[in-house]
């Protein structure tokens, strides 16, 4: 019983998800060229009273809703209730979703990386293949800690640059890690 709430929760996420991204579709058409990116919060220059939220999230959004088998309410029982799982489904053509979903390839558990797999599958990509576990030495080990040493300095620096506010915050961060290799 309980998960059936919960279940039921996840559902009515999935037809949210929809529903803002017919919104948003509609309002793209509205606004002149540009400006779309400026509705939401994630934006550097965001409008007044901005929907808070990405616009990276905001296409994914739109993504869902217009797939036809998707936005078809019909197939919901189908649809997996991750919307991760859902929005890589959503990059499928809609013959070839509902071709999953009729084959029983796209159920209410179909994960994202399940649901990637049946996308490369129906775009005729080849699966990709594990990669063999590589063998490490202490030298490659110093060397790939050195290297991402490296990348977080600069990827810390850029971040300081743009707003130099987040250095409190990035020092606790840098604390509570330098702690737990510690120990």
């Amino acid at each position: 019983e309980k998960w059936d709430a919960f279940e039921g929760s996840l559902r009515k996420s999935l037809e949210r998800a929809i529903d803002f991204g017919k919104k948003c579709i509609a309002e793209k058409d509205r606004v002149s060229h540009g400006e779309f990116g400026r509705l939401f919060a994630g934006h550097d220059d965001a409008a007044e009273g901005a929907i808070p939220c990405t616009h990276k999230w905001a296409n994914k959004n739109m993504r869902m809703a217009s797939n036809p088998s998707i936005s078809n309410y019909s197939h919901e029982s189908n649809l997996p209730t991750d919307l991760n799982a859902v929005y890589e489904l959503a990059l499928m053509s809609a013959p070839a979703l509902e071709q999953a979903i009729e084959d029983g390839k796209v159920t209410p558990q179909t994960t994202r990386d399940e649901a990637k797999a049946l996308r490369k599958e129906a775009a005729g990509e080849k699966p990709a293949k594990e990669k063999p576990p590589v063998e490490h030495s202490l030298e490659s080990d110093r060397e790939l800690v050195e290297c991402l040493c490296a990348e977080f300095a600069i990827g810390i620096a850029g971040i300081l640059n743009r707003t130099p506010d987040l250095k409190p915050i990035i020092l606790t961060h840098i604390r509570l890690i330098t702690r737990q290799v510690e120990q």
